[in-house]
């Protein structure tokens, strides 16, 4: 299923299935399953099914805050599996951090170098005003 919540498009087939829970019989009009998806580092959806009488009486897609999800995945995985999966979430979004950081010096440097190279040629043409 596929749907847009705000301005984020969540799809659970291209987000990765981190637990499920199936309550009540199937097809009684109690029952449902709901499934928790990652999108991304902090970025968690339930999708939805049940019967007329449950939480999900239609398919549906919430988007959920991080204290939300956490506490799906401690009351349904346990706190141990949660653990793992929110320490991977942290360890993603600290590499991301490093790749950010190591494009903004690379950049950094490439507009310092080239500055430096046009007040040096510019010094060598004679011109009156070059910059220092």
């Amino acid at each position: 299923m596929r749907t847009k919540i705000g301005t984020k498009v969540y799809d659970t087939e291209k987000s990765q299935l981190i637990g499920e829970q199936v309550v009540g019989q199937y097809c009684s009009a109690d029952g449902f399953e709901e499934r928790l998806y990652r999108k991304a580092a902090h970025d968690y959806f339930i999708y939805g099914l049940g019967g007329s009488l449950s939480p999900y009486p239609q398919e549906t897609l919430l988007s959920l805050s991080l204290a939300d999800a956490t506490e799906w995945m401690q009351r349904i995985l346990g706190a141990e599996r949660a653990t793992e999966i929110l320490q991977a979430d942290e360890a993603e979004l600290a590499k991301k951090a490093e790749v950010k950081a190591a494009k903004a010096t690379k950049t950094s440097k490439t507009v310092k170098e080239t500055t430096e190279k046009s007040t040096k040629s510019c010094c060598k043409t004679g011109r009156s005003k070059c910059k220092k």
